[in-house]
């Protein structure tokens, strides 16, 4: 049996990056990341999703108002005046103290003053090649770009992304109106592509210094948008709508042991099939979709990869997701689709929870790996699937938490578990003590037979409670804010990385007689 390659990621939002002004972004600190990982033996940096955030959802970039337009606080605003020698630093927004939370209201203000003055810079000063450049980016992403633009813009002046509020021959897309608008707000429209344009560009360096450090970038795209968003606006013959444009099913999830009432999420649910056939037109939007996430990724995590078999539709009308149905998805219709259509598709199934056979047999069929996370481990069933001796296939990435988890340490310390499961895992985990339990579990993680392990950073670094980034079903203030103040911590946990690496063979070759630094 050939033997597979053995991997190790680091799961860290670059908005977690820290930085000058208030947030992380595509600039220093990404690069200097970005050396740390390539030093430590680590192949992969997983993200969340790269696109923009809104206030009205909390800024969480799993309800965004495009699924291909880049989040604008990515754009590091330095690198920003060094791209172009018509600006100057006096533009730049004030330098910000640092802390461990982001102040998005803050940073979403500075950094649309900076925007505009860069944008109306750019406009009166930029060089004819510039501004070439910039006319075939819009040019090239036109499907997409010019549509987000005017909703950007049309959202501005109703002061909301409720597009179904605004006047109906906007939200009806009456076709004289909208080519109306798109003439008599060009310079708005163009401010928010000159931005998607820098946003590109800098990701386009961010992406070369990956690959110069050998660093592959795992992206991640939500199954379903936002019904707030320029994708559900333009494309409406996509989604299952009812005569006033409402979305009707909607989706989420029944009840299970994490909610009694389950889970409404309120998105709209994609019409994946017309006339009892395939729905070619929605299909053909995926292949778009992934195609565009594939040209600034390496690999993809598609959440909630359970929908695909069947998903849980529930009644507009319902205010939980108590009452609902299961339908039928598309299955491997749409990955043979893609598959034709794109070749090889480098997909990670997110496959947690309660997971019947007919999606296990999907993602099998499909070769995708799928995600065990090492804190759903430890019910005291020796034959729970997440236990490390418990994993039947290698073709795995194994996870001691991820976004939606609690730290490590603020599970095992906290009170998330009893007093008696706390006991059983340092049983399991042979623990001397129930001191320095993350690093015991990230050792767990690294030597199981997983290909692939991923390690949030605030997992790396002892982090407790107080820094996860998200609490599911929650409108928590702290909710997708934690960023990592001082990026010099890392550095104190390298040796720690790169020896678990050489040890349980997730490394390089590298010098195995490298000692720990005193």
């Amino acid at each position: 049996m050939q033997k597979t390659e053995r991997n190790t990621g680091l799961l860290l939002h670059i908005t977690s990056l820290g930085g000058d002004y208030g947030i992380g972004s595509l600039g220093k600190n990404a690069r200097l990341f970005i050396d740390y990982l390539n030093q430590t033996g680590v192949k992969y940096w997983q993200i969340l999703p790269f696109n923009p955030v809104v206030r009205n959802f909390g800024y969480s970039p799993y309800a965004s108002t495009s699924t291909f337009a880049g989040n604008p606080l990515f754009i590091d605003c330095a690198d920003v005046i060094d791209m172009f020698d018509f600006l100057s630093v006096d533009m730049l927004p004030p330098v910000m103290e640092p802390s461990d939370f982001i102040s998005y209201e803050t940073v979403d203000d500075e950094h649309n003053r900076f925007f505009s003055r860069a944008y109306h810079a750019f406009s009166q000063k930029a060089s004819l090649r510039h501004k070439d450049e910039f006319n075939l980016f819009c040019e090239k992403n036109s499907t997409w770009l010019d549509d987000y633009g005017l909703f950007t813009v049309l959202s501005d002046i109703y002061q909301t992304n409720s597009w179904i509020n605004w006047p109906e021959k906007y939200a009806r897309r009456d076709f004289e109106s909208i080519t109306k608008a798109s003439e008599e707000f060009k310079d708005g429209i163009n401010q928010v592509k000159f931005i998607q344009y820098v946003f590109f560009k800098q990701w386009e360096n961010f992406r070369k210094h990956c690959k110069e450090k050998s660093v592959q970038i795992i992206g991640d795209i939500p199954i379903y948008v936002s019904y707030d968003s320029s994708d559900a606006w333009a494309n409406p013959e996509l989604f299952l709508l009812n005569s006033k444009g409402i979305p009707d099913p909607v989706a989420g999830v029944p009840p299970d042991y994490f909610s009694k009432t389950g889970q409404r999420w309120g998105n709209p649910i994609y019409r994946w099939f017309k006339d009892d056939r395939p729905n070619h037109e929605v299909f053909e939007w995926w292949h778009l979709r992934i195609k565009h996430l594939l040209n600034i990724t390496d690999l993809i995590r598609i959440d909630h990869f359970r929908a695909f078999e069947s998903y849980w539709a529930i009644p507009e009308k319902e205010e939980t997701a108590v009452i609902g149905s299961w339908e039928k998805g598309p299955g491997r219709l749409l990955f043979d689709y893609l598959k034709e259509k794109m070749g090889n598709l480098p997909f990670i199934a997110e496959d947690l929870g309660i997971i019947t056979k007919e999606v296990a047999a999907l993602r099998e069929e499909l070769g995708f790996p799928g995600m065990k996370v090492l804190q759903f481990a430890f019910d005291q069933n020796p034959d729970n699937d997440y236990l490390p001796h418990s994993l039947q296939d290698t073709n795995t990435v194994l996870y001691t938490g991820t976004h939606d988890n609690n730290t490590s340490n603020g599970w095992f310390y906290g009170e998330d578990i009893n007093k008696e499961t706390r006991e059983y895992i340092i049983e399991y985990l042979g623990m001397d003590s129930d001191s320095c339990f993350h690093k015991k579990l990230i050792k767990t993680a690294l030597r199981s037979t997983a290909d692939t392990v991923i390690i949030p950073v605030q997992d790396l670094l002892g982090f407790s409670s107080e820094f996860r980034m998200n609490t599911p079903g929650t409108m928590n203030h702290s909710n997708w804010r934690w960023q990592l103040k001082d990026i010099n911590r890392l550095h104190e946990e390298s040796w720690f990385l790169k020896r678990c690496n050489t040890i349980y063979n997730r490394l390089k070759p590298v010098d195995h007689k490298s000692k720990k630094p005193s």
